[in-house]
């Protein structure tokens, strides 16, 4: 009866013993369950605050890009209307000189036409003389 008191008691502890050990490792199992789920969450967190900060860089860069970009076209269209003006006052120069020389060519046209007159006037008037 003894014995088997003895027996039981051991059997007992050894219950308690295993069912402690059980208890044991499904914490440490459960422990570390919890870490991996951590570390992963905190993977995916670090992953997209990383694509959120690429995005924010790529985002900076399309926007000063983008800014050259019209910068270089504002220059462009500057430069069009520069040559432009340019051109167009080279055009009234040439304009106005070709009137200053039709002019001339006018007056002078004009001052020899006279000269013709006075000199045919001058010749009739000799000849008037000579008979």
């Amino acid at each position: 009866s003894k014995r088997r008191e003895e027996a039981l008691l051991q059997k007992s502890n050894k219950a308690k013993s295993l069912i402690q050990r059980v208890d044991q490792a499904s914490v440490k199992v459960e422990k570390e369950r919890q870490e991996r789920r951590q570390s992963i969450e905190s993977r995916i967190q670090s992953a997209t605050k990383n694509r959120h900060n690429q995005l924010i860089k790529t985002k900076e860069f399309a926007s000063e890009e983008n800014e050259r970009v019209n910068s270089a076209y504002i220059a462009a269209m500057e430069y069009e209307e520069a040559r432009r003006q340019y051109f167009e006052s080279k055009l009234e120069q040439s304009s106005r000189r070709r009137e200053k020389n039709k002019e001339e060519i006018v007056k002078k046209a004009s001052i020899s036409s006279q000269k013709v007159k006075v000199a045919r006037e001058e010749a009739m008037l000799k000849a008037r003389q000579d008979m």
